[in-house]
């Protein structure tokens, strides 16, 4: 049992979801934005260890550990997700510095996130369908419409429309609100 002293804020747990799906879903824009904040400054950590390089080596490892689940999730092979864990938590135990950890935990989590962009790629056969996807994927904080994406991919709207659906097997609109979500 564990008697603590003083309330420590906690990180909001929507937050916390939104940040982990950004990666599982391979939103390098929406990762890094999120990421802005030193990992070493993040309020709401919690304190797992009275030695704060300690404590935040536990967070990374926290974090690392639950974004290989995310990823493999989303896909990910799980050997590749939890290699990259393990190799992450190795690194971060070797830090010295709060700062090494922060530049470690950015590393890491735009690291997930493009593997988990790439693997969405390799999932799609033309090239067509790839260059949509990369329009969705750097505009997902846009409203976003067929005639746009066909538009900037130069196909008609019902071609797209029926590659798209073909290819992914959800039409455009559910996929773009899928990754907006």
């Amino acid at each position: 049992f564990l008697n603590r002293e003083k309330d420590i804020p906690r990180a909001s747990y929507i937050p916390e979801l939104e940040f982990y799906n950004a990666i599982k879903a391979g939103d390098v824009k929406k990762v890094t934005l999120l990421c802005q904040e030193s990992f070493s400054a993040k309020s709401g950590l919690g304190e797992l260890s009275p030695n704060p390089l300690q404590n935040l080596k536990y967070h990374f490892a926290i974090t690392a550990g639950i974004v290989a689940r995310y990823c493999i999730e989303g896909g990910m092979d799980l050997g590749e997700a939890y290699n990259l864990s393990d190799y992450y938590i190795h690194t971060a135990d070797s830090c010295s510095m709060p700062d090494q950890i922060s530049n470690l935990h950015l590393d890491m989590c735009l690291d997930y996130t493009k593997r988990m962009r790439a693997l969405e790629k390799r999932r799609i056969i033309s090239r067509k369908v790839v260059e949509t996807i990369e329009i969705i994927y750097d505009n997902l904080h846009k409203k976003i419409t067929v005639d746009y994406l066909a538009n900037k991919v130069n196909l008609s709207n019902s071609y797209l429309s029926t590659l798209f659906k073909k290819e992914v097997g959800i039409p455009i609109s559910a996929y773009v609100q899928q990754k907006k979500l």
